[in-house]
């Protein structure tokens, strides 16, 4: 193809569809950047939403962009993030001695 000097064009390669398969809206920062052998299901920011008879797993930092679909859902298994905090159980207290 050429423009209107006659120079030639090069053809352009079309817009990949798989940019927005590639975004993840799931988790704040890419999976695999906070600690090693952490995930998501140890995280403190791990949110369980119920849904009718199911429960989701979302993450708290993003609850602004929460949508009621499978893009904000975490998945357990998924490598945890470079937000990743320590979710520690929060204990009784302890009885008078």
């Amino acid at each position: 193809m050429r423009d209107l000097f006659g120079k030639e064009i090069p053809d352009a390669p079309a817009p990949s569809r798989r940019l927005r398969q590639l975004r993840d809206f799931a988790h704040p920062a890419r999976p695999g950047t906070g600690p090693a052998g952490q995930t998501c299901r140890t995280c403190a920011n791990r949110c369980r939403v119920e849904g009718g008879t199911k429960i989701y797993q979302k993450c708290g930092l993003l609850k602004a962009a929460w949508t009621k679909g499978p893009a904000t859902d975490l998945h357990c298994r998924d490598a945890a993030c470079s937000f990743f905090r320590i979710d520690t159980p929060e204990r009784a207290p302890s009885p008078p001695p």
